[in-house]
């Protein structure tokens, strides 16, 4: 996706044939918001322009989802190809998000899970199946973001994390799932920053990081707690599965946990 964007910034430059990017992100996590890409494509349409369709792809990955009515009928006006799609796209709420949870995983009691590891599900693991019709919309280039894809070496998790992060700023869970380990401890904060939900991939991390170092997680917890999407009795589920089975050192757990309760929110989790 990145080396499309790239190549199609060049071309436009070269031919200035589009005046300005879609995909510009209007927030530090890379999303956009509704109200400025409908007028973004407004005013291409009023130039007669036609987006380019990697760039028309990432910008309709980075809009906020779930705007206002107002954003909506405006949408709705818009009369060209990449304006229907945004008017589809904003009306049906984006793509749905891909739960990462094991199959096996004690849902309705995460304390009672057996020993383990516990990886988390793959995006779109079966490489086979239709994608969602949203999805068909976009260009290739930007539906493999959330598709079934190759899996790469773990060299390539390492450059392309932060890229899928800012390419898919509501899709946060599925882009831990797909990462055996973090790249660096900085990234992870900037992670949960972003928006969607918290699965079990995003609090999959917070024990890896326990395990690693820790030296992020605070900030993490204290984020996820401040958006409502800190789920201590599944983080502690996984945390115990993780400890019964020699994965994680009870005193590094315990101790990056305890940092966290001047955040007022780690004792949420030591106590279970």
């Amino acid at each position: 996706m990145l080396k499309a964007r790239l190549t199609e910034a060049i071309d436009l430059i070269e031919a200035g044939t589009q005046p300005f990017l879609l995909a510009l992100p209007t927030d530090t996590t890379g999303a956009i918001d509704a109200a400025v890409l409908v007028e973004r494509i407004a005013e291409l349409e009023g130039l007669g322009v036609v987006p380019v369709p990697a760039d028309l792809g990432q910008a309709v990955l980075r809009v906020t989802p779930a705007p206002d009515g107002r954003v909506l009928r405006a949408a709705e006006e818009l009369r060209s190809d990449a304006g229907r799609l945004l008017a589809r796209w904003l009306a049906e709420g984006g793509l749905p998000h891909q739960d990462s949870t094991p199959p096996d995983w004690p849902v309705d009691d995460p304390l009672s899970a057996a020993p383990g590891w516990w990886h988390s599900v793959h995006p779109r693991s079966e490489h086979d199946a239709p994608l969602p019709p949203l999805l068909q919309s976009l260009p290739p280039v930007a539906a493999m973001l959330v598709s079934g894809h190759k899996e790469k070496t773990w060299p390539y998790h390492t450059v392309a994390a932060p890229f899928w992060a800012a390419q898919l700023p509501h899709h946060r869970d599925e882009v831990a799932a797909r990462l055996p380990y973090l790249p660096t401890e900085s990234f992870f904060p900037l992670l949960v920053e972003s928006g969607g939900p918290a699965g079990f991939a995003t609090h999959w991390h917070i024990g890896d990081q326990l395990r690693r170092s820790g030296g992020t997680v605070v900030d993490a917890l204290l984020t996820l707690a401040a958006q409502g999407q800190l789920d201590s009795t599944l983080l502690a589920g996984q945390l115990q599965a993780r400890m019964r089975h020699g994965l994680l050192p009870v005193g590094r757990a315990v101790a990056g946990l305890r940092r966290s309760r001047d955040g007022r929110l780690g004792d949420r989790v030591v106590d279970r």
